[in-house]
């Protein structure tokens, strides 16, 4: 399999939707498969691999847009991401789907299936994700893409340049707790 092209980033993946996408049910759950293969088993907004998040068990299907406010789209293939739970949870919880006025407004979610990461997002040597777009700094805020056990990955992956959204060949100690 081709290393997939990381735009600029060796931290972070870009991801790609199945062309053309599978139609295999009006289920969602009977695509997970085939999403998490489109996600490269890693989380759509932390970006972790499920190696790096706790396996594959820790993940599910997350509908980008929120099935409660956009019910014709549960199903839909283009409309789902793997996602870590913690992530996802996070999403969900706030029920901060942005409206109308925010979206016009240039504010809502980063959707990395079709937007650039660099575009959106920097890594701080400190570890920290600098949002350069009003739609990162959303996405960073209401999801915590800033929690501590990120930023600490984050730093990790830096110091001893590994990369998150790949499996881990061996296992590191994660370094220490340090304010930042």
């Amino acid at each position: 399999m081709d290393e997939p092209d990381r735009k600029g980033n060796p931290l972070l993946a870009r991801f790609t939707r199945t062309s053309p996408a599978p139609f295999l049910t009006k289920t969602y759950s009977k695509y997970r498969s085939h999403v998490r293969a489109d996600f490269e088993q890693c989380c759509a907004y932390c970006h972790r691999h499920e190696d790096w998040a706790g396996e594959e068990e820790v993940f599910e299907i997350d509908h980008f847009r929120p099935q409660d406010k956009f019910p014709h789209l549960i199903s839909i293939y283009e409309n789902l991401c793997w996602s870590c739970r913690a992530c996802n949870g996070r999403k969900s919880k706030s029920h901060h789907w942005p409206t109308y006025g925010q979206l016009v407004e240039g504010s809502g979610f980063v959707d990395l299936c079709a937007d650039d990461w660099e575009q959106h997002y920097e890594i701080l040597p400190n570890g920290n994700l600098k949002g350069l777009t009003k739609q990162a700094n959303y996405t960073i805020k209401m999801i915590r893409l800033n929690r501590e056990t990120l930023v600490r990955l984050r730093r990790f992956s830096l110091a001893y340049n590994v990369s998150l959204d790949q499996e881990r060949e061996i296992s590191f100690p994660l370094p220490p707790l340090v304010n930042t």
